[in-house]
């Protein structure tokens, strides 16, 4: 017998996203929701399970399934190549009522039926809501106790803040959050966020994996280097997304060809500069600070990788 979960609950709804990833990967079949109708769903790359799915809905080898993906980065990766035309129309309706039909990699492991070496792709509006939903609730949490606890109790109570208001504290930023999510969904409600996905892991790798590797790696590095650094990677990589096609030209509305920075995500560059600016700013760095940084990464070092000298837990 399935298991039916509620998505108009959002607790059923991460439950049931987790128990539907785990059962595709076990090669069986998941009924989810889409922004049309309900979808029977499978694992492209096992073909017992694409032969169930089409047993299921009454299908032959020659009525192959369409393959839904989470991006555009997924579509360059399934197909041979994506004519100008299609690439502007995906960057513009995706996640949407768009499906393109092209040639597929000659190199993918699949046998989704008799294709004639095409893939059917789609990207649904379910799915993006349904991912993004997923992920609110931490995000939330996670801003919530760097207000409450990070900057208020830490930075403005200098540790003396109490328990209680710590909580009220948090609760507020809960409330101004879901606010502030609120009038954003409301002014880019015609709006395709697609490249927000490319521009999250742009800021991780240009902000907060550079900081991470040099800081416990290289015994040179100094928190003003850290600090400038990692800024030069957060403020780049927005400014080259801004600036690129995908929100220039497909979001912005401006012409095709007008955009600065030609390509897709800023990683490449952004990465580089987060990283010759942290190298660069804690060599010029001769403060006392720095020093005391220089001095204190054996000691780190060991700390880290064996728990030696560490501190107790402190209250959240």
């Amino acid at each position: 017998m399935a298991t039916i979960f509620d998505c108009s609950d959002s607790g059923a709804l991460l439950t049931g996203m987790r128990l539907a990833r785990g059962a595709i990967g076990r090669g069986e079949l998941v009924v989810m929701p889409t922004d049309t109708v309900y979808g029977v769903a499978a694992d492209a790359f096992d073909p017992v399970a694409v032969q169930r799915l089409l047993d299921a809905k009454g299908r032959t080898r020659q009525s192959p399934p369409p393959v839904l993906i989470p991006g555009i980065p997924t579509l360059d990766a399934l197909t041979e190549e994506v004519p100008p035309e299609i690439r502007r129309l995906v960057e513009i309706f995706w996640p949407g009522a768009l499906t393109v039909i092209l040639p597929a990699r000659s190199s993918l492991q699949w046998d989704l039926g008799d294709t004639g070496g095409t893939v059917l792709l789609a990207v649904i509006a379910a799915v993006a809501f349904a991912t993004i939903l997923a992920v609110v609730a931490g995000l939330t949490l996670s801003g919530a106790s760097a207000v409450s606890h990070d900057i208020y109790a830490t930075v403005i109570k200098k540790g003396q803040a109490d328990s209680k208001a710590e909580l009220k504290i948090s609760r507020l930023t809960t409330l101004g959050l879901g606010v502030v999510a609120i009038m954003l969904g409301i002014v880019f409600e015609k709006q395709n966020i697609a490249f927000m996905v490319s521009l999250a892991f742009a800021i991780a790798a240009s902000a907060n994996f550079p900081v991470l590797l040099m800081s416990v790696l290289w015994k040179g590095c100094t928190t003003r280097g850290a600090v400038i650094g990692g800024f030069l990677g957060l403020i780049s990589s927005v400014a080259l997304t801004v600036v690129s096609p995908a929100v220039w030209e497909a979001t912005l509305g401006n012409p095709a060809g007008s955009a600065l920075f030609p390509y897709a995500s800023p990683t490449l560059f952004s990465m580089t500069l987060a990283f010759v600016g942290i190298w660069l700013f804690s060599v010029l760095d001769s403060s006392k600070r720095g020093a005391q940084d220089r001095a204190g990464f054996v000691a780190q070092q060991v700390r880290s990788e064996t728990g030696i000298g560490a501190s107790g837990a402190s209250g959240h």
